[in-house]
């Protein structure tokens, strides 16, 4: 995995392929139908495969039954945290969405606080949305990919000089 670690909830939209080849881990968000709780992802149109068929998902919606999401809890990044740790990495970096947009900041801030290597744990906000966030995350991986002593200062840095540069557009259908 190399020196660095990073993390992005699935709200930052791409396919399960592309963070593979870019060596990014994913927080899952969950989604409910009423039938019970499912981790998803909310990139299901580029790919990502699910625990459901987008038919399922799609007739779902179409019927007016509208699911309740959740973001990914403590332990879910506990869970995260340890992977990243046991595949070699020596920091973890967290970037989430807009801090104010849900509770994923929260969830793996709290999670980095109790872990025993809780000092080697940087969570950032993107201080955006979807795939401006992955890219994002994309840019910092590649740039420390290489660096043997990552600092978090500077990995914090980098979040911040690149986060200017992200925007979103939202298109109504």
């Amino acid at each position: 995995m190399g020196s660095l670690a990073v993390i992005v909830d699935s709200g930052a939209g791409l396919s399960q392929e592309w963070y593979e080849q870019g060596g990014i881990l994913v927080a899952q968000h969950y989604l409910n139908f009423r039938e019970g709780v499912l981790g998803f992802d909310f990139s299901f149109p580029l790919g990502y495969s699910l625990d459901f068929s987008l038919d399922y998902f799609y007739k779902n919606l179409r019927s007016g039954v509208v699911p309740s999401t959740s973001s990914p809890n403590i332990a879910d990044f506990a869970a995260l945290y340890h992977d990243a740790f046991n595949s070699g990495a020596s920091r973890i970096l967290v970037l989430t969405c807009v801090k104010e947009l849900n509770s994923v900041f929260n969830s793996a801030t709290q999670a980095a606080a109790t872990h025993q290597r809780s000092a080697d744990i940087l969570v950032a906000d993107s201080h955006t949305a979807g795939p401006a966030q992955a890219l994002i995350a994309a840019g910092v991986k590649r740039y420390f990919e290489n660096v043997a002593d990552v600092k978090l200062n500077d990995i914090a840095e980098a979040v911040e000089r690149l986060s200017r540069h992200g925007k979103v557009y939202v298109v109504a259908d």
